[in-house]
């Protein structure tokens, strides 16, 4: 059984393309920004450019029971052009999770994002399933699947 409650920086990996983090049943508990690996390089002190998992496609979050929190971006990295976080994520997997609710701005941020699989994840169900509050905020998202 693995002892650790982050996930250590993995955003600088630039030619994964799949990504599973599985059966870390009660240590995982929160998934901060620095998981993202966002590197800063300024040019001229003007710009700032990040790149963040450059060609991952597939993301999945399965059997983290005591993860419930999943840091999201600040409002500058998500409206900024130059911050390319998970651009080519096509596919989000999160099955038997203890997580309370989503990032959101991370979610806009992955404009290639295509299906967004919530499994057996009781707050996220109530949260985005077809009831939920917050459902409408995953509109574009062209497959939507969320089960409990």
């Amino acid at each position: 059984m693995c002892n650790i409650s982050t996930l250590p920086c993995s955003g600088r990996l630039p030619e994964l393309l799949k990504l599973s983090v599985s059966y870390m049943i009660r240590g995982l508990m929160f998934v901060g920004r620095e998981f993202l690996g966002l590197t800063r390089t300024r040019d001229n002190d003007m710009d700032i450019s990040m790149i963040s998992f450059p060609k991952l496609k597939v993301l999945r979050f399965e059997e983290c029971l005591g993860w419930t929190k999943w840091e999201d971006v600040t409002a500058d990295e998500e409206s900024n052009a130059a911050v390319l976080i998970i651009s080519c994520l096509r596919e989000l997997v999160i099955s038997g999770c203890g997580l309370r609710k989503l990032p959101h701005r991370l979610i806009r941020k992955a404009s290639s994002l295509q299906h967004l699989i919530i499994l057996n994840s009781f707050h996220l169900w109530e949260r985005y399933g077809e009831e939920g509050s917050a459902r409408t905020s995953l509109s574009h998202i062209t497959r939507l699947t969320v089960v409990l």
